[in-house]
């Protein structure tokens, strides 16, 4: 039994959004302020331990905002009331009127979560007796819905109306828990009106809900007071301790200690036990004893100290590594989820949701990569534990570790949220494709997932070299998360539909690579039967293969939808133009660099050859120490010019 995925209505960024889960861990990712966190948040204002009430900023900001973008919003639905209310004032046909009526109940905001729950049959549907809506045996589907929403339909319009209220989202925000509440019901999903109200326990019936937040009060100074991790053991004593057998010893030498400690307190509160019958001369002052009384939970309760031995000392948690004090408190939590999974009473609900946010946090890119591989050895290890997972995480490492089918990927590119599912982005693309792409992700960080817009390079030189381009020409770049990805002149194009899907704005810098179309071998471009060898530049943007044809290209040839391809073109016209970043790169700054007789220290010579694509044929295998006598050259002499294909490629991603 398992959640397959929940429908979010009207809560934050998390408008009109499904997310799918996978059976075992569901990672979420995006860039900050996506609606990751909202997920969470949403799961734990129905069913989590504490009370957690709804705050009116919980409601989507399009449901309060004066110029809405859709027909679900609190103004427009006073409106609507109004609307509804003189049809019925004017007497109007009943179908005029209940027209009025549905659109304004349809106007109504409410937060609404849709639990998709699938089972089978091996199943013990003993736990789904109170949820199951049909008796239907081809079906193994429920359906949980969880509404946070108006307790009477019209009361808050009434009000209003009655009040002369002047702005609705205002009052609301003062009135918020005398006209909406949470509830839960079961739904029949084929027939949506066929619904009734269930309680939290029924729910918990079926599954258990945990939650493991960033840990951002996880202290190493010495002062810290939390002692999180030593509370942690306290929680594991309490749910564990009608099974350990250890507890019945503990309760043995706490009964011993009881005993000693009652014949002191006889003598030590002898004196104002005395003092106090005195005082009840005149009244009937019952015989007053002092006896001590331990519970081990009690003894426990903030009594509990972990250490750390280090060269045969011992010292406080306060004392160790965030890293390895954040690590320590997610596997006790991940040991306490599962204890009480096991130790429930009664009938055991059928599986375990839980929620880990930023499990990154302090940690270090290795440890990212050893936790999310033991999360799920650990999960395989217990097999009587039926446990979905769903992780929040900016951490490209943790990414890495992930097959195509766990990500969920929010993206706001387009002004609205949406929840992409790489499971289907993989059940679409070619297979060997998909092979490539894994194994890209294995290798190589992933945080093109995280970006704000994207670059793609062909290698060492202009990773080197991009960010003091990108100072000189796209400064506000800086200010923003680029994801810079090494890919190769002969890949690029192996990204396309991931780049497509991802919907990311990207900017892939190539090179033209002109060759003879004869022998194939390489060419100045000028050469007149030239073409290109770059896969990129043929199979995709701008899907020419003649170098004169590339050459001829617009911006509009290089563009398609949020994506656009950079390669050498003459820096004026009826110029020359490079073959490769080198060559265009000396032709840009040839003034300058015949002047630097020292400006390629590292390379060897200085310049004393006019073509510009001898040189660079000549620096093929010396790329690396190019890149930095151009560095060490641009600190000496601000003249100098970013190429003029760079230059156009880094004005476009910055607008």
């Amino acid at each position: 039994m398992k959640i397959t995925k929940v429908d979010i209505v009207g809560f934050r960024k998390l408008a009109n959004n499904t997310i799918a889960f996978d059976d075992n861990i569901t990672l979420v990712v995006g860039k900050n302020n996506t609606g990751k966190t909202s997920l969470i948040e949403i799961f734990h204002k129905f069913f989590g331990s504490e009370k957690t009430l709804f705050k009116f900023e919980d409601f989507s900001v399009d449901t309060y905002s004066q110029n809405p973008r859709n027909t679900i919003n609190f103004y427009r639905a006073l409106e609507n009331y109004k609307k509804y209310h003189e049809a019925i004032d004017d007497s109007q046909a009943d179908e005029e009127i209940e027209s009025k009526r549905l659109i304004f109940i349809k106007s109504i905001p409410k937060i609404v979560a849709n639990i998709y729950i699938q089972y089978n049959e091996t199943d013990d549907l003993s736990c789904l007796s109170n949820v199951i809506m049909d008796l239907d045996s081809s079906r193994q589907d429920a359906l949980i819905s969880c509404e946070f929403s108006l307790k009477d339909t019209e009361k808050l319009f009434r009000d209003c109306v009655h009040d002369n209220v002047h702005d609705i989202v205002q009052y609301l925000k003062d009135n918020l828990t005398r006209y909406y509440a949470g509830k839960i019901y079961t739904v029949d999903e084929k027939n949506r009106n066929n619904k009734y109200e269930i309680s939290k326990s029924d729910v918990e019936d079926i599954f258990l809900t945990g939650f493991v937040y960033a840990q951002r009060n996880l202290d190493d100074q010495s002062s810290d007071n939390q002692k999180n991790l030593s509370k942690g053991f306290e929680t594991f004593y309490k749910i564990n301790n009608e099974k350990n057998l250890d507890s019945e010893g503990l309760n043995e030498v706490l009964g011993k200690i009881s005993e000693e400690l009652d014949d002191k307190y006889k003598n030590v509160f002898s004196t104002i036990l005395k003092d106090l019958q005195k005082f009840g001369t005149n009244t009937n002052l019952q015989q007053l004893v002092i006896k001590s009384h331990f519970e081990p939970k009690a003894i426990l309760r903030n009594n509990t100290r972990l250490f750390y031995n280090h060269d045969e000392n011992e010292l406080p948690e306060s004392y160790n590594g965030l890293g390895f004090s954040n690590l320590i408190y997610i596997v006790q939590q991940f040991l306490i989820f599962y204890k009480q999974f096991n130790s429930n009473k009664g009938v055991a609900p059928a599986f375990q949701l839980l929620f880990i946010e930023e499990p990154e946090s302090h940690l270090h890119a290795q440890m990212q990569y050893i936790f999310i591989r033991n999360i799920k050895e650990f999960i395989e290890s217990k097999k009587d534990w039926n446990v979905q997972i769903v992780i929040t995480t900016h951490s490209s490492h943790i990414v890495s570790e992930s097959e195509f089918s766990n990500i969920r990927y929010f993206a706001d590119s387009q002004g609205k949220l949406e929840v992409k599912n790489l499971s289907d982005f993989q059940k679409s693309e070619d297979e060997n494709n998909i092979r490539f792409l894994r194994q890209y992700m294995s290798l190589k960080k992933c945080d093109m997932f995280f970006a704000d817009k994207i670059i793609m390079i062909e290698g060492v030189v202009e990773r080197l070299l991009l960010p003091i381009m990108m100072k000189k020409i796209g400064a506000n770049l800086l200010s923003e998360y680029i994801s810079i990805i090494e890919v190769g002149g002969a890949y690029a194009h192996k990204f396309k539909e991931f780049l497509k899907f991802l919907n990311i704005k990207t900017l892939i810098i190539t090179d033209i690579d002109s060759v003879d179309s004869e022998n194939r071998k390489s060419c100045e471009v000028s050469t007149g039967n030239a073409v290109t060898s770059n896969q990129t530049l043929k199979q995709w943007l701008p899907k020419k293969e003649n170098i004169t044809d590339l050459l001829n290209s617009t911006d509009d040839d290089k563009v398609e939808n949020n994506i656009r391809v950079a390669y050498q073109i003459s820096e004026e016209e009826n110029s020359e133009c490079g073959r490769s970043f080198e060559e265009a790169f000396i032709i840009a700054n040839q003034s300058v660099i015949s002047k630097e007789k020292n400006s390629f220290a590292t390379t060897g010579k200085y310049i004393t050859d006019k073509s510009a694509y001898n040189i660079a044929e000549k620096l093929k295998n010396r790329k690396t120490d190019f890149a930095f006598d151009i560095m060490m050259l641009w600190n000496n002499d601000s003249n100098l010019q970013v190429p003029k294909y760079i230059k156009e490629g880094l004005s476009w991603l910055e607008k």
